[in-house]
């Protein structure tokens, strides 16, 4: 009895006895070759034991037999999403949506594989053709969560998050994209709470502890940011970004030697992470390497682009090397991407000022005391400049 034989497979493949639960179903088929529940189930456990391949098989006698049904189109899908096979999924999904243009999961399977490929305009397309009550379902409501959080409209996504958490309460994602939309947002205490409320239910996240550790470090705890940040490193050592923060935490404690090491092994996990190599050069100067500071800031400059915070360490390895004019040149470029910045008027300034031209300095210093009339440190600059200047 193929049904028989169909609801034990079931349920040795529920208490994960898959290679039985394999063998009953080819039962099933030898006796019916067309059976849409055993081909759909084979499908799926191969799917489960990482093996595409056999899984794809699987689906395509599907879509061959039932060439009007939607489904094996999504799984096909789906499963070219995971390999990151994004065109030959989105025409298996297009294939399904224009069988079953009114099911939303359709519509969000579409949207995500398009966010997986950083497509946002395909992905808006998708979202796009989610009407009327379509709208409300949880999977859609999800994916146009990312895709605003991945636009900037963090304040939206946030909203939005709120409601897909009530509706998918043990979602493991809903909980990460929220609490990102959340850090985005500056609302760390808030992201905090999501954290302390998720964490016991979702243990293995290590999203969850970045989150954490951004929090932290932005609420003024870089000790528990590092905290954090070790916990999600314990989830998945093998995380870059998960290094890269923790040293940028550590260079702001001054652990500069901890730091390099850090970032020496973002690199390693992945070589073209122009953000750790801008940190490894940071490190370097806190070490007083200037050489090598430079040498890590060139390669970070050619994978990031020239920025304020290029041109500023660039100019401090200059400095460092008493190459002053070089390092006055990098001052004024980083003015040029930030020109009321305090924080590099008040670089360039002392450099000026070691080049004994006080008046450019005390110019410099009125420009950045107008910007940031309470900083006392430009005052003290002041006081010293027209100390020298016997004024």
């Amino acid at each position: 009895n193929p049904a028989l034989i169909l609801n034990y497979a079931n349920l040795l493949w529920k208490m994960q006895r898959r290679d039985e639960s394999i063998k009953l179903f080819h039962q099933v088929l030898d006796r019916e070759p067309g059976n849409r529940s055993a081909l759909t189930s084979l499908g799926f456990l191969f799917r489960e034991t990482d093996s595409p391949n056999a899984a794809e098989e699987y689906f395509l006698r599907l879509a061959k037999l039932y060439p009007n049904d939607h489904v094996p189109y999504l799984a096909l899908g789906d499963l070219y999403t995971s390999e990151n096979l994004f065109p030959r999924a989105e025409a298996n999904y297009q294939k399904a949506y224009n069988l079953a243009p009114k099911r939303p999961l359709v519509v969000a399977r579409g949207a995500n594989a398009a966010l997986e490929d950083h497509d946002l305009a395909l992905a808006k397309s998708w979202l796009d053709r989610a009407t009327g009550e379509m709208n409300g379902d949880a999977q859609v409501m999800r994916e146009r969560e990312r895709y605003l959080t991945l636009t900037g409209h963090y304040r939206e996504s946030a909203d939005l998050g709120y409601k897909v958490l009530e509706k998918l309460p043990k979602d493991p994602e809903a909980p990460v994209y929220l609490g990102y939309d959340l850090v985005f947002l500056g609302q760390y205490e808030e992201a905090l709470v999501l954290f302390e409320k998720y964490e016991p239910i979702l243990p293995r996240d290590k999203d969850l502890w970045l989150i954490a550790g951004h929090s932290h470090n932005s609420l003024g705890d870089p000790s528990k940011a590092v905290t954090d940040f070790t916990e999600a490193l314990q989830r998945d050592p093998a995380m870059a970004t998960g290094y890269m923060n923790r040293g940028y935490v550590l260079n702001n404690l001054k652990k500069p030697d901890a730091a390099a090491s850090d970032f020496e092994t973002a690199i390693k996990l992945h070589p073209g992470y122009g953000e750790a190599y801008l940190g490894l050069a940071m490190a370097h100067l806190q070490l007083h390497r200037a050489t090598k500071a430079m040498e890590e800031v060139n390669v970070a400059e050619k994978i990031l682009g020239t920025s304020r915070i290029t041109c500023l360490t660039r100019a401090e390895a200059f400095r460092q090397r008493l190459r002053l004019s070089d390092a006055e040149k990098e001052y004024r470029a980083a003015l040029t991407y930030a020109p009321n910045d305090p924080e590099v008027q008040l670089a360039l300034a002392d450099m000026l000022y070691r080049l004994r031209r006080y008046q450019e300095a005390v110019d410099l210093l009125r420009q950045a005391s107008a910007v940031k009339p309470d900083e006392a440190l430009i005052y003290a600059r002041l006081a010293q400049v027209y100390a020298h200047r016997h004024d």
